[in-house]
């Protein structure tokens, strides 16, 4: 079997792959989403995190999150049509979930050390020199191809 041929998650899941494609993309993380309406586990995404993955979508659990509070809100009071009633629980609801990734990720109580907030044409001119590359035991890796 080709180590490289994307694994099957038997619940179905997005899953993350580290893949070793040639020397100079060795471990770098991919994905690849078996089913697009579930959300990632927590602990596939801190392994990531593990090995090298910084950016992380969260979209698919704050969009559950929020339905399900709204459909509470809808399943208690059926006739309630005020949107600031039921869009409250689903903010707060949105606002657990970031609360509750940001500390599973172990991001929580660093936004302190951001020392400075760089422009979007600052960054576009650090990923342009290859400031950004990432690297992956010692050794810089071409973000991409």
């Amino acid at each position: 079997s080709d180590p490289r041929a994307p694994a099957q998650h038997p619940s179905g899941h997005a899953r993350l792959l580290l893949r070793a494609a040639g020397a100079s993309r060795r471990h770098q993380p991919v994905w690849r989403q078996d089913a697009p309406d579930l959300g990632v586990p927590v602990a596939e995404i801190q392994r990531g995190i593990k090995n090298g993955v910084r950016k992380i979508n969260i979209d698919t659990d704050n969009r559950m999150a929020m339905t399900g509070a709204i459909r509470k809100v809808m399943a208690e009071n059926p006739g309630e049509f005020d949107p600031r009633k039921y869009l409250k629980p689903a903010m707060e609801a949105m606002r657990g979930v970031c609360r509750q990734r940001l500390e599973e990720f172990g991001t929580a109580g660093k936004a302190a050390k951001i020392g400075r907030v760089f422009t979007l044409a600052e960054m576009a001119k650090r990923y342009a020199k290859g400031d950004l590359d990432p690297v992956i035991g010692g050794l810089k890796q071409a973000a991409f191809p």
